[in-house]
């Protein structure tokens, strides 16, 4: 894991201990990233996607769930099905349903607001 993961891990921890959510400009702010640049919007997708593989194998949580856009309360991406993106798209290649984004989300934040903050 990288030292820029491994300080985005310890924010999400962090948040999840506290039963919350940050944006994601909050958190690339807080990782030395610039979302206006798509370089850097795109490390960020890398990031988030690796901690999901990361802490889906070692916790069973999604801790990317907790990173979300400004307003919607929700990770971002695409939710189609047949062409999803983002924490949707991994979470549809790692064989978990995305038919209904909202419940998966909610199911995925308590998950990791019940194993960090219980």
């Amino acid at each position: 894991m990288t030292g820029t993961q491994e300080r985005t891990l310890g924010i999400l921890l962090g948040v999840g201990m506290k039963r919350g959510t940050v944006t994601y400009s909050a958190l690339a702010e807080r990782i030395g990233l610039n979302l206006g640049w798509a370089n850097h919007r795109a490390e960020l997708g890398v990031i988030l996607g690796e901690l999901a593989t990361y802490t889906s194998a070692e916790w069973g949580i999604l801790i990317p769930a907790i990173a979300v856009g400004k307003g919607d309360n929700m990770p971002s991406g695409r939710t189609d099905p047949a062409n999803p993106s983002g924490f949707y798209a991994w979470c549809a290649h790692h064989g978990i349903d995305i038919s209904n984004p909202y419940k998966l989300v909610i199911d995925e934040q308590r998950k990791v607001y019940n194993l960090l903050a219980p």
